[in-house]
């Protein structure tokens, strides 16, 4: 995690939309939304959670769309 970081946001109200980070303290991270410039603080560990949590959501979603892809190319052989 460091200054400038992005990424698109999972659930909530702000699904979907893109963040950046602003500043980190030791204890804070400020963030600032792409679209609409609102800055935000929160607390550094919870915040360390919650990216931990968008990244495996993104990562799966990227993996079913794969494994998806890679199936029905393999029923167009078949057919």
């Amino acid at each position: 995690m460091k200054t400038g970081y992005k990424w698109k946001a999972t659930d909530g109200l702000s699904k979907g939309k893109i963040f950046k980070i602003v500043k980190i303290s030791p204890n804070n991270v400020i963030y600032k939304s792409e679209e609409t410039g609102t800055i935000y603080t929160t607390d550094r560990k919870h915040f360390e959670k919650y990216i931990q949590r968008v990244n495996k959501y993104w990562s799966d979603t990227n993996k079913a769309y794969k494994n998806k892809k890679e199936r029905l190319k393999t029923n167009e052989k078949y057919c």
